[in-house]
């Protein structure tokens, strides 16, 4: 530790930087780390997903174009069968036993090579001759769709049908002619178990075929189940069986949604676990040739390989990541821990300088507050003689003098003044440098300020032979929040200098608004200022040109104390000018809303007048009329009922005198209370009485006079209470 009190680099205990950015690296990193884990996770269950819906989409595909396929197939079968004329003879013989013979190796040979599962004769009015794969299965009535079909149109009609065995099957019925009369129907049939084996080998899942129990019986089911060598469970599910595999073959995951009967509430289940195996599952339904809803179509897609793949490539890539963090994290360490060092010695050497700085900014504020004490202290001691010469002179003025004497005080009268007006000035900056300005902000009305300000700038600039005017934009507010004297002080020093150096034309004050600010100009016609003086012209005792304190006289403190006026207004100053065609001084301040009125904001309130004083009378009228109200007056109390009484409407508000020359102020509000025109009416008391109590009188304020526009107004927007 040196002389100064500071600590040298060694002996700081400041957190590094290695200690304050090396562990957000950790938690960065460590965030990204779980962020890129969920965006893989959230990646892997969408591709999943994605996956499972394009399966969906292609087993319905195929499955359409399958029964298209397979259906011309059967129909291609079924032409050589209605050539055969002994097949014809015995179908219009209705021959059971002639067309056994003849149909059953045909029968075997088609099922053998094609799986065609299904020959049926049928006769003309749909009665089922014989059934060649259920010889003992015959004689009632076909009312399938196929065959309704085939028989509506004449021509083959074919689709898949759900049958009372409860195989789902693609049926093909074809009308037989002889001579061009029916003769009856060929139906062929095949069960979509081929289809779905199909399925499975194309797209590499597991379909399986749910029916709807209602459609079905169970002794029948169970009875098709084991022609078809199946070993089914009816209970596996409260609504669907499935028809194309033994219950053994069936995933636990599958049979436990089955159970749970909950295929309705959605259509894909992604990452279902059975038996150390993941599948997606995804269904979709499944109608017969007449559209009729009668099951489902369930896939299982087993990716148990692939996740193994995922984690083992996530793995690899998280393992690889840490190695490249780690090496990122060893690099920060190193450049970090060399920052840290250099900047000890750097902090080290500038609270060193800092210190030095503080010795030396105190020893300059103490001497610059001598030299202010000092000014101050010299120009009062000043004024107290110079006042007595001033008075002085002005005595001798009043004596009986001759010419020579009376213009030789006249010419000392005019040197004092000036020298007063110098030592003003430098007082005024000397307050403002020292701080000692404490006027606070207060309601005003601009147009009055400049109004009475700038009468004393017409008899001067009239004196010089110049034009003075100012001019205020009609949506400047009238009333504003801010600091009249400053405000008055800084354009009463930007006027006179206007004056003083302007020999010909005009100086004019413009007041403008954008509604967020005041834009206050003074504009002259005088000598100008070069634009490399702008800055220099707000020093103090600075002027353009030294000979201007010659010819036109002044200390050159005027602008610098206007600019200080304009910072203590929190505004902002500046110039514009040309040599030899004048200038333009310009400043800004926020307009503060803190009490600004805008007319019309007593429209359509209805407020009653009751004061002795006519001229009274006269004055809130005037306030009130003009911002909307409807007014009734009254010079006293017996009047003022005679108005509540003739109304027909409610009253607003009561404005009345304190004291009413025929009746007591609170009997007279009590009248107003329990009149249903005035008990809800806002009652203001007005007076001259510096502090009132109101307790007991029950009335919304009391309002000093001479009453004030601003204060009026608002009390009558307020709500009571």
């Amino acid at each position: 530790m040196n002389h100064f009190g500071i600590k040298a680099p060694s002996d700081l205990n400041e957190k590094t930087l290695v200690i304050k950015i090396l562990p957000l690296l950790v938690i960065v990193f460590a965030a990204l780390f779980i962020i890129t884990a969920i965006v893989f996770y959230i990646h892997q269950k969408t591709a999943l997903k994605d996956d499972l819906s394009h399966k969906l989409r292609s087993c319905q595909r195929i499955l359409s174009e399958d029964i298209e396929k397979d259906a011309k197939l059967l129909e291609g079968l079924i032409e050589p069968i209605i050539l055969n004329k002994d097949i014809k003879t015995a179908l219009i013989a209705k021959d059971r036993e002639g067309l056994k013979q003849l149909g059953l190796p045909i029968f075997n040979h088609i099922n053998s090579k094609y799986n065609i599962t299904h020959f049926t004769f049928i006769s003309p009015d749909r009665i089922n001759i014989i059934r060649l794969h259920d010889i003992n299965l015959f004689g009632e009535r076909v009312n399938r769709y196929t065959t309704l079909e085939a028989e509506k149109t004449g021509r083959t009609s074919y689709g898949i049908e759900l049958g009372v065995l409860g195989t789902f099957t693609l049926r093909v019925v074809t009308p037989i002619y002889s001579n061009n009369n029916l003769i009856g129907y060929i139906e062929l049939g095949m069960d979509i178990f081929r289809i779905l084996q199909r399925i499975k080998d194309t797209l590499e899942i597991e379909p399986y075929a749910l029916i709807e129990k209602s459609l079905l019986k169970q002794q029948d089911w169970e009875a098709g189940m084991k022609i078809l060598g199946f070993e089914g469970s009816w209970n596996m599910s409260p609504k669907y069986v499935i028809n194309n595999v033994s219950v053994r073959d069936i995933p636990e995951c599958v049979i436990k949604i089955l159970l749970n009967n909950i295929l309705s509430n959605q259509k894909i289940y992604l990452n279902v676990s059975s038996n150390n195996n993941r599948y997606n599952i995804g269904f979709f339904p499944l109608s017969d040739v007449s559209g009729k809803e009668v099951g489902l179509i369930l896939i299982t897609d087993l990716y148990t390989h692939k996740i193994r793949a995922d984690i083992r490539a996530f793995s690899m890539a998280i393992l690889i990541s840490l190695l490249i963090v780690l090496i990122i994290l060893w690099f920060f360490y190193k450049v970090l821990s060399s920052i840290d060092k250099r900047l000890r010695d750097y902090n080290y050497q500038r609270e060193l300088y800092e210190s030095r700085l503080k010795e030396a900014n105190a020893e300059a504020k103490a001497s610059d507050r001598a030299k202010t004490e000092f000014l101050s202290n010299m120009s009062h001691e000043i004024r107290t003689p110079l006042n007595g010469i001033i008075a002085t002179v002005e005595l001798l003025l009043n004596t009986t003098l001759n010419y020579e004497q009376k213009e030789l005080l006249l010419i000392a009268a005019s040197s004092a003044e000036s020298l007063q007006l110098l030592l003003d000035t430098i007082l005024n900056l000397v307050d403002m440098t020292s701080g000692r300005v404490t006027a606070l902000k207060k309601m005003f009305n601009l147009r009055d300020l400049i109004n009475s300000m700038t009468q004393v700038f017409f008899i001067k600039a009239k004196q010089k032979g110049l034009r003075f005017s100012y001019l205020i934009g009609d949506d400047v507010p009238a009333e504003l929040s801010s600091i009249p004297d400053l405000l008055k002080q800084a354009l009463t020093h930007l006027i006179d200098n206007g004056i003083k150096f302007t020999q010909n034309g005009e100086i004019q004050l413009s007041i403008k608004t954008d509604n967020k600010t005041l834009l206050f100009s003074v504009i002259d016609t005088g000598i100008g200022i070069p634009k490399d003086k702008f800055e220099d012209i707000f020093k103090s005792f600075a002027q353009v040109d030294m000979s201007f304190a010659r010819m036109y006289g002044g200390a050159g403190l005027g602008l610098a104390i206007t600019s200080k006026i304009i910072n203590i207004l929190n505004g902002k100053l500046w110039v514009e000018s040309e040599i030899g065609k004048g200038s333009r001084f310009n400043f800004v301040i926020n307009i503060e809303d803190c009490n600004q009125i805008d007319s019309g904001l007593l429209k359509d309130m209805s407020i009653l007048i009751v004061d002795n004083d006519i001229i009274n009378q006269a004055i809130l009228k005037e306030i009130l009329t003009s911002e909307g109200a409807a007014l009734m007056t009254a010079s006293n109390g017996a009047e003022a009922l005679e108005i509540i009484r003739q109304r027909q409407s409610s009253i607003d508000a009561v404005i009345m005198e304190i004291r009413l020359h025929d009746i007591e102020t609170t009997q007279f509000i009590q009248i107003l209370k329990g009149d249903i025109k005035t008990k809800n009416s806002k009652i203001i008391l007005i007076g001259t009485d510096n502090i009132v109590n109101l307790e007991g009188f029950n009335v919304l304020s009391y309002l000093e006079k001479p009453i004030d526009k601003t204060t009026l107004i608002n009390t009558l927007l307020k709500s009571e209470g």
